[in-house]
């Protein structure tokens, strides 16, 4: 019950329906910590996932501090059940991030993006679910950055290659090594570019 109300919350966001996502998301967090329940795990993600939502809907309403206090709760059930380089705690870094750049912060949102990445790059199951779309959202809050702030723009350079470099663990970077395999003892100029490919 809890669930298909907090599904019928994202359908409502997603069709703009603000006021009614905000009061179902509000209800299936009511049902899910009532005293009494089982399966605490799945709770405290329940409940992670809500808050969450009800960030969203506060972000498209443009209510910058409410949706800040709604991510940073998700946040840190996110970080409780997996971790702070957990997947979906990364996610909630980024998702944060952009809140505070929509929101014209944009050194707390630099600040977020940083942790996110030097999470990822530091763990390589955090790297390995790393999405592109973070990372352009990453790459886009430093372009932000070094058309306001010139003479920050050689080290807001530097950062931005490392950024761009995210990735690099990814399914682009697999697919490159298995076509490698594939390829090897075929042949030769098709493995020369190959070998320029993943350089």
């Amino acid at each position: 019950r809890p669930y298909t109300v907090g599904i019928y919350a994202r359908l409502l966001r997603t069709h703009k329906r603000f006021a009614e996502a905000a009061a179902a998301a509000s209800q299936s967090l009511a049902m899910v910590e009532r005293p009494g329940g089982r399966d605490s795990d799945w709770r405290a993600w329940w409940v992670g996932e809500m808050h969450e939502q009800l960030g969203l809907i506060a972000r498209e309403e443009r209510r910058f501090d409410d949706a800040r206090r709604s991510f940073e709760t998700s946040l840190a059930r996110h970080e409780l059940l997996w971790g702070e380089a957990g997947p979906r705690a990364i996610e909630g870094r980024v998702i944060l991030a952009r809140t505070e750049q929509l929101a014209g912060n944009l050194d707390a949102a630099l600040a977020q993006f940083r942790r996110a990445a030097e999470l990822q790059v530091k763990h390589r199951s955090a790297l390995e679910g790393a999405r592109p779309i973070s990372v352009l959202s990453y790459l886009d809050a430093l372009s932000v950055a070094a058309s306001q702030r010139p003479a920050e723009r050689a080290r807001l350079a530097a950062e931005t290659l490392w950024a761009m470099q995210i990735p690099r663990g990814t399914e682009t970077a697999k697919a490159l090594r298995a076509m490698s395999t594939r390829i090897g003892s075929g042949d030769p100029k098709l493995a020369a570019v190959t070998r320029e490919l993943q350089d």
